[in-house]
């Protein structure tokens, strides 16, 4: 009868045991084409980050500047001469006219126009090597990315 007690918890210990799971091994992917998939995934996550309609923007930015701040911009003849410029595809700026609002060691401030109407905003956040394109008639990020 003694015999049987001791008998019975390690039995029950051994059953438990056995039932139990290591999730860390679980976790793991043994497959190759399982960690490509992971990997795939984790871009598939980064690129949405990316997404100019998840960023987060000031309602600042996507407002358009004061008329005494476009009075005092300076004309640009070419926006290409901007390294902002250079690559970006948002919006065409030929045939509108581009005002340089502020142009600071931190930011600069473009707003391009059509018949005296703010059609677009571009912020060039230096430090970030960031360029944020707004549409000021619809209120639409077009671009917030490193460029």
């Amino acid at each position: 009868m003694k015999l049987k007690l001791p008998l019975a918890i390690a039995l029950a210990s051994l059953t438990l045991a056995a039932c139990g799971t290591d999730t860390a091994e679980e976790d793991i992917p043994t497959d190759p084409t399982d960690q490509e998939t992971a990997i795939d995934t984790l871009e598939e996550q980064a690129a949405d980050d990316d997404d100019p309609a998840d960023a987060v923007v000031t309602d600042e930015q996507l407002a358009p500047v004061s008329e005494d701040e476009l009075e005092g911009a300076e004309s640009i003849d070419d926006v290409d001469t901007y390294e902002e410029f250079a690559e970006q595809d948002s919006f065409d700026p030929e045939g509108l006219d581009a005002h340089l609002v502020s142009d600071d060691a931190s930011e600069r401030v473009i707003v391009f126009t059509e018949n005296d109407e703010q059609v677009f905003k571009s912020i060039f956040m230096k430090e970030e090597n960031r360029l944020l394109i707004n549409n000021l008639i619809d209120q639409e990020v077009l671009q917030n990315s490193p460029i």
